[in-house]
């Protein structure tokens, strides 16, 4: 293993690096690719912009309609079109393919398709057929399935990968775990590009005022927040006192006694979990209400009887239907931070009750549409999760089935892109019980070594991990 992280180390080195392949073993070789490195220093900027404004936008295949075929793609798989006269027979085709190369044409003529591949492929996995004797479809099976493809064949005009899109679907497969932290980097993302405050700076502005309406007696510096983008001696305090605050209250929600200050009160503590241990027909229950919530609407949310609601994760929508030719004077509509009351004056209301989260109410609007629909838009304060229902009581929905707009995937920036493509494949491999990207890598980089090493001895089975 120690053998294994050098090795692993100097790759990486390997590829960081633009100097000679040669091993830098003095202080003399160092002087000569200090120069070198100098010599190759980065390219203009404008040659660079110019390398970005050429990668083409892909197809809604995630691939490129080239002149005699189109290709596209998912994180695991290539497929390749090839359009073939009218008629032509399955044994007058030729279709190669390599681990790092594809050749597709008619045998006797000029080859359609002939180069290296964009990346190796797993050769045993891919497979081909001519479909209605006028198209050849090829399934290429990607060996790294977690990064997207700038073209099928190197040197082909490339795509630009930040406007590719996975399957929409796959968000709701993930564990509920990988799923909250992919939306989190999700909401923060567009958070930033906002320029408002992230899913953690918003919880520490909260905790912040609630702190300060708890010690109306204590002076806080003017404008203090909890996360200050200086710290300087005189919020240092606040911000101690308040991670101490900030600790108290999670021990609170954690555990249902009051604060232990002594011994006695830590053997009660101990003591207490035997005492409020589930019985089996709580969990039995838990279970029950678990299987009892309903699959949420296209809106995300969840067709009611008088009136339906959908979801994003920044608002919520509700549409109450009312008689044609209403007016907005005769409407009820009053939005509180923790209650909805909608209906017609005079009249048992439509709707009644306490929201399901708190809302902020100056931001939240309604209105009449047609004369026969009232549309209520409300915006979530906390626009990092998903509610289950409109009110408190009403029937649940199973918010591992809402589905974020597909478009937003691409709005982030290639780092945090990156990471939640990266968490949603490793999610998937783990459920088919195959190797996570990280797993892969040190595979292939043990496949490496052992090749470069033939004279040394491994372990039966050895693995990087």
């Amino acid at each position: 293993m120690a053998i294994l992280s050098d090795y692993e180390e100097d790759q990486q080195h390997q590829q960081s690096s633009s100097s000679s392949s040669s091993s830098l073993s003095s202080k003399k070789d160092f002087i000569p690719a200090e120069k070198e490195a100098d010599a190759t220093a980065k390219k203009p900027e404008d040659e660079k912009k110019q390398q970005k404004e050429n990668k083409l936008v892909p197809n809604k295949e995630n691939g490129l309609d080239m002149e005699n075929y189109s290709w596209g793609q998912s994180l695991q798989e290539v497929t390749v079109n090839v359009p073939v006269p009218q008629g032509t027979k399955s044994s007058l085709l030729l279709c190669d393919i390599k681990t790092n190369s594809l050749k597709v044409g008619l045998k006797g003529q000029p080859p359609i398709i002939d180069g290296e591949l964009f990346k190796p492929v797993k050769v045993d996995d891919c497979i081909w057929s001519l479909e209605d004797k006028e198209m050849i479809t090829i399934l290429i099976c990607k060996r790294d399935q977690s990064e997207w493809w700038k073209s099928l064949l190197k040197g082909d005009p490339e795509i630009d990968t930040q406007k590719a899109e996975p399957e929409p679907s796959k968000l709701s497969d993930l564990d509920s775990e990988t799923r909250s932290a992919v939306e989190k980097m999700m909401f923060d993302q567009r958070q930033k590009q906002k320029g408002l405050p992230t899913s953690d700076e918003i919880q520490k502005e909260q905790l912040m005022k609630q702190f300060m309406a708890q010690n109306p007696n204590m002076k806080f510096p003017l404008g203090a927040k909890f996360m200050p983008p200086s710290v300087n001696p005189r919020t240092l305090s606040v911000m101690a006192i308040l991670s101490d605050y900030e600790e108290d209250q999670q021990h609170q929600q954690s555990s249902s006694s009051s604060s232990l200050s002594s011994k006695k009160d830590i053997i009660l503590a101990e003591k207490e979990p035997e005492a409020t241990a589930k019985k089996p027909e709580e969990e039995e229950e838990e279970k029950q209400q678990k299987e009892n919530k309903l699959v949420p609407n296209k809106d995300n949310g969840l067709d009611m009887e008088n009136y339906s609601w959908g979801q994003s994760l920044q608002e919520v929508t509700v549409n109450v239907p009312v008689p044609q030719g209403t007016k907005s004077s005769l409407l009820l509509c009053d939005i509180k931070t923790n209650s909805l009351k909608v209906g017609l004056k005079g009249q048992p209301p439509i709707i009644d009750g306490e929201l399901h989260k708190p809302v902020k109410f100056d931001d939240c609007i309604w209105s009449l549409e047609d004369k026969k629909m009232i549309n209520i838009l409300i915006c979530k304060r906390d626009q990092s999760e998903w509610w289950k229902s409109l009110l408190k009581g009403d029937p649940e929905i199973d918010t591992q089935k809402a589905e974020p707009e597909p478009s937003k995937l691409s709005d982030l920036d290639s780092e945090t892109r990156s990471a939640v493509e990266k968490m949603m494949f490793d999610q998937r491999q783990k459920q088919m019980g195959l190797p996570t990207s990280d797993e892969i890598q040190k595979q292939e980089l043990m496949k490496q070594f052992m090749a470069q090493n033939p004279n040394m001895k491994f372990p039966p089975g050895a693995q990087f991990m």
